[in-house]
C-alpha cells in the first residue's frame, strides 16, 4: 500500500494513517454484528538502522482478542512521498490470524494493556461489565471479577447467568458499564448498574498484589447508569452518570465525592 504523512504544526510529530482487512485462520461467522475493541500495546521497538517503529495494536472480536504488528516510518529529514494511505500492516496484511487471548462465553467490549513482562498483560471488559486479565503466553483468563445481571443479586459471582442480548428493553442500562486504571496501575474503577431501582455503583478492584480483588463498592446516589469511569493520577478519578453529573472522587477516603461538577438549577 502506498502512504501519506501529515505533519502537524508541532515539527516533531506526524501522523500514519494506513488500514488493514483482517484475515483469520479460523472461519468467522456473522463478522458484521460482532462486538469490537481495540488498544495500542506498550511494546514500542525503534529500528534505527531502517529508520522505523514497531509497535502492536490489540483487536478484539467477540470473545477472541488477537494481536497485530505494525511498523510505522520515523519521521526523517527527507520528505515523504504525498500518497493515500501507509503499509504500517504489510508484514501481516497476507498472514491469517489466530486469537492470542480468549474470553470464552462473553463478548468483549473494552480493553486496556497492562505490561507484557509483568503478572498481567491484558484487562479486559465483557459486554455484561465482567472483567478478566489475561497473561502473556496463557490463552484464558488467570483472573475474573465476573457480574451477573437482575434484580436481588450480587454482582459478582462465578457465572454470569444473562446476557445483555437477553435482556428487556426497560434493563439494557444493565449492560452500560466502564473501567478506569489509576497511572501506575494498581488499582481500578469499574462503573456497574445495578438495575432501574437502584443506585449504579462503582468497585475500587486492586490490580497490584491480588488482581481481581474487589477492596471496596460506592454507591452512586440518585444514578442508575454509570457509563464513564477516568482517572487523573493514581489515586483521583472521575465518574459521569445518567444525571448528567461528573463526580471527583478518591480511592484513600470516604466514600463520598470530593466535589461535583454540575449545570446550575434555574428557577421557573
Amino acid at each position: 500500500m502506498p502512504k501519506k504523512i501529515w505533519k502537524s504544526s508541532a515539527p516533531s510529530s506526524y501522523e500514519h494513517i494506513s488500514s488493514l482487512r483482517p484475515r483469520f485462520v479460523s472461519r468467522v461467522d456473522n463478522v458484521l454484528h460482532q462486538r469490537k475493541a481495540l488498544t495500542f500495546s506498550n511494546i514500542v521497538v525503534p529500528d534505527k538502522k531502517n529508520n522505523t517503529l514497531t509497535s502492536s495494536v490489540m483487536y478484539s472480536q467477540g470473545s477472541d482478542i488477537y494481536e497485530i504488528d505494525f511498523t510505522v516510518p520515523l519521521q526523517g529529514d527527507t520528505v515523504e512521498p504525498m500518497k493515500d494511505y501507509g503499509d504500517a500492516f504489510e508484514g501481516t496484511e497476507n498472514r491469517p490470524l489466530s486469537p492470542k487471548f480468549v474470553y470464552q462465553g462473553e463478548t468483549v467490549s473494552k480493553m486496556a494493556y497492562l505490561d507484557k513482562t509483568g503478572e498481567t498483560t491484558l484487562l479486559s471488559m465483557s459486554k455484561n461489565g465482567s472483567l478478566a486479565w489475561f497473561k502473556e503466553g496463557i490463552k484464558v483468563p488467570i483472573h475474573i471479577v465476573q457480574e451477573m445481571m437482575g434484580p436481588a443479586t450480587s454482582y459478582a459471582s462465578i457465572h454470569s447467568l444473562t446476557r445483555p442480548g437477553d435482556l428487556l428493553e426497560k434493563d439494557f442500562s444493565l449492560a452500560i458499564s466502564d473501567f478506569g486504571i489509576s497511572s501506575d496501575t494498581e488499582t481500578i474503577v469499574k462503573s456497574q448498574s445495578n438495575g432501574d431501582e437502584e443506585d449504579s455503583i462503582l468497585k475500587i478492584i486492586d490490580n497490584a498484589g491480588k488482581p481481581g480483588e474487589i477492596l471496596r463498592t460506592v454507591h452512586v446516589p440518585g444514578t442508575t447508569v454509570t457509563h464513564t469511569v477516568r482517572f487523573f493520577d493514581n489515586h483521583i478519578f472521575a465518574s459521569c452518570s445518567d444525571d448528567n453529573i461528573l463526580r471527583f472522587w478518591d480511592t484513600r477516603t470516604a466514600d463520598k465525592p470530593l466535589w461535583v461538577l454540575s449545570e446550575p438549577k434555574t428557577e421557573n
